[in-house]
């Protein structure tokens, strides 16, 4: 699975693999790495840009202090942009991007970044190590679903997270009388993976509530598919 195509690919699996408990489901941020190392841009330079050397360009231009986060260090710069927002650590090259929303529309606003802001400056690697979906349930949350040993939350936060074995930790907004259908899923690094953890989240959210501490698990019933109370689905 190619990651710049992450939303077509969703689409496709979702067609031959469906998820009727969702509603609505969309990409609204994607983490995206970039790297400036002198090393590896002189022996790698991109194909888009042939017979240019960079190996001699710097990581600081003047723009970069003008776009800078006051509160930040002298060598580290946050640029925000109509592409999004870019943590930019001067001294190794490195950058990180954060910002709506497809991985392919991360990697244009990358390359406008490095081509229009850093002025002479082109990446060596990019990679995505995260993605977030936000999406809607086609219908409310189990009442007391929260009692899950796996979900964890606070009086003072609506969010509920739920902790899982994919590699997400998804968030549900159920609001004070269950009433909501909201939740964002962070974490996500392929199709495959999305799938599993939102048929896991809609397992606990949706199955019957885990019994009460001191109380044998056969006094509970759950709706199959449903994990045990502490148990990862």
């Amino acid at each position: 699975m190619n990651t710049l195509t992450f939303a077509d690919d969703f689409t496709a699996r979702d067609k031959v693999d469906p998820l009727p408990f969702i509603e609505a489901f969309y990409l609204t941020n994607t983490v995206m790495h970039s790297s400036a190392a002198p090393a590896g841009v002189a022996s790698r330079r991109d194909q888009f840009y042939p017979g240019i050397d960079v190996s001699s360009r710097g990581f600081s231009p003047p723009v970069l202090a003008i776009l800078s986060n006051d509160e930040m260090s002298a060598s580290n710069f946050r640029v925000d942009t109509d592409g999004g927002r870019f943590l930019c650590f001067t001294k190794d090259g490195n950058h990180i991007r954060a910002g709506k929303s497809s991985p392919s529309e991360a990697l244009l606003s990358v390359y406008a970044f490095y081509a229009e802001v850093l002025d002479g400056v082109y990446p060596d690697r990019v990679t995505v190590p995260n993605m977030v979906g936000t999406g809607t349930f086609a219908e409310c949350v189990t009442p007391g679903f929260e009692t899950n040993g796996l979900v964890s939350g606070s009086v003072k936060f609506p969010g509920k997270a739920i902790s899982l074995s994919t590699g997400c930790t998804p968030v549900v907004y159920p609001g004070t009388k269950y009433e909501n259908r909201n939740w964002i899923v962070p974490g996500m690094t392929t199709v495959d993976q999305a799938f599993r953890s939102l048929r896991a989240m809609h397992a606990v959210t949706h199955g019957q509530p885990a019994p009460a501490s001191g109380t044998p698990p056969s006094a509970a019933a759950r709706s199959p598919g449903a994990p045990a109370a502490g148990t990862r689905p």
